[in-house]
């Protein structure tokens, strides 16, 4: 194999293996650089956002949806419980309030990650230019005169020996525990809490081909299909809809002490705590998932994308989660990184393999891309993280108010649900219709306050309204500044 290329791709995950594809396409040499090329199992990386499939297809690399039991995702049920206690259940099915968000002809899919990754491994490894190696990369090569990075140190898997590997461009994709970031960003990594995964089978949910979101006490618990049984069509409920046989579902923890917030025995608090406020029709399929199945947690992690065209050096890039993440509660982590492929895809496009090693030229690529990606970037992040504050709301009185505020404007109708949920789905790429929808359910919030509290309470609410103003404010402009809001054009 050759010890140079055009550039170096550390991780064939949910970046390196497009990345790869659409810069050989484009005539440069890659190699793709992976620590285990097995297919992963893991409970992230399972929800692809309309958004998001529509950059997969843009980029030609749709078919890796087929073949491996994708389900569609139409759009989300909300449901706020009924009650804590299912045995006091005043309500049908233990749901007090429900709302539907439908994408129109617009779609997602759920699967699972490690057949997804599988597909993606297949079209990169085929593709003309990309070479793969299966190694650890130790170390990045560094210039010590000019500070170029100039390849990578590799310990490749099964030869017992190291090697070094050279580039002009090197770019690092290796995913939320990133062994590279903190020589590069500064920021720290901030910990919302922990999702624990289960798979439940055979488990009718309230919204069928629908993600569903549980606005659960502490925090909310998601449920959506990534597959079924294989060679199997799976049973149907009973309006025909198919039953999707494999449920993933992630329940919050909030907190950065895991161990801490469940009292040390995890089993035993989502059996007691969790499973009581669940529809009646889940419980069943989750009580036995708890029984026989493994439980597994990753953290929920923010981390807001550094100005890598003015603090990073030479021939580097980071791209994915090993430089911006975002809470998975939306579910938007994957449409952010296949639209930042894209744009960096179309961008790099402009440059030649030999301008690759021409530092001016990479920093006007990577600045264009920076700011073409806060489109999607600006707006999944920041509403990734808001909605986690609203739906995990505690004893906060004006989140509370937040929380039932977004309800109600979904309830309205309209561009009141369309407008929101097209944002969540990476279709509506506009930070400024973000704010105007966070603004417009605060205000929503304020109103029923006031109306619902008469003419004698009517000084109360409108100090409370104000509190509540304040707070939504206090929620979304630092979020906006430390995506790069300042920065749009």
């Amino acid at each position: 194999m050759s010890r140079r290329y055009d550039v170096i791709v550390i991780g064939a995950g949910i970046v390196g293996n497009p990345l790869a594809v659409v810069l050989a396409n484009q005539g440069k040499s890659v190699l793709l650089l992976e620590r285990d090329l097995s297919e992963p199992d893991r409970i992230v990386g399972e929800l692809l956002q309309p958004g998001g499939v529509h950059s997969l297809r843009a980029m030609g690399l749709g078919d890796c949806l087929e073949g491996i039991n994708a389900a569609p995702c139409y759009g989300y049920k909300v449901i706020i419980p009924g009650t804590d206690d299912a045995s006091k259940a005043p309500h049908p099915d233990n749901i007090l309030r429900s709302h539907d968000a439908v994408l129109g002809q617009n779609v997602g899919y759920g699967f699972h990650h490690g057949r997804f990754i599988r597909r993606l491994r297949e079209r990169a490894t085929t593709t003309e230019g990309v070479t793969t190696l299966e190694g650890t990369c130790t170390s990045l090569i560094k210039d010590d005169s000019t500070g170029q990075i100039r390849g990578v140190n590799v310990s490749v898997k099964g030869r017992g020996e190291d090697i070094q590997l050279f580039a002009s461009l090197t770019v690092v994709a290796d995913g939320c525990f990133s062994k590279f970031r903190r020589d590069y960003i500064s920021t720290p990594v901030v910990v919302k809490g922990h999702f624990v995964g289960i798979e439940l089978r055979n488990c009718p949910l309230p919204g069928a081909e629908h993600g569903n979101v549980v606005l659960g006490n502490p925090s909310p618990v998601l449920f959506y299909a990534i597959g079924k049984y294989a060679g199997e069509e799976g049973p149907v409920d009973q309006d025909g809809n198919r039953i999707w046989n494999e449920i993933r579902a992630l329940i919050d923890i909030p907190g950065t002490d895991m161990k801490k917030a469940t009292g040390g025995d995890l089993k035993g608090y989502l059996e007691t705590k969790i499973l009581p406020q669940l529809p009646l029709g889940i419980q069943p399929s989750f009580r036995k998932a708890l029984a026989t199945s493994r439980l597994r947690s990753m953290p929920n992690q923010y981390l807001p994308a550094p100005t890598q065209y003015t603090t990073f050096p030479p021939g580097l890039i980071l791209v994915g989660d090993s430089q911006n993440m975002r809470h998975p509660l939306t579910g938007g982590g994957m449409t952010v990184a296949f639209e930042d492929v894209r744009i960096l895809g179309e961008e790099m496009a402009n440059l030649k393999p030999a301008e690759l090693s021409e530092d001016s030229k990479v920093r006007s690529v990577v600045r264009t891309w920076m700011q073409k990606r806060l489109g999607v970037s600006g707006v999944v992040n920041v509403l990734a993280m808001a909605l986690y504050d609203l739906f995990a709301a505690g004893d906060d009185p004006n989140l509370k108010t937040l929380r039932n505020a977004t309800f109600a404007y979904f309830e309205v109708g309209g561009n009141c649900v369309t407008g929101p949920v097209s944002l969540l789905a990476g279709i509506l790429k506009s930070p400024l219709s973000l704010v105007s929808h966070f603004f417009a359910v605060a205000v929503y919030g304020t109103y029923i306050m006031v109306r619902e509290g008469g003419i004698l309470k009517a000084p109360f609410s409108l100090v409370r309204s104000a509190t509540v103003l304040w707070r939504a404010a206090s929620i979304i402009a630092p979020l906006g500044w430390k995506e790069g809001w300042a920065g749009l054009r």
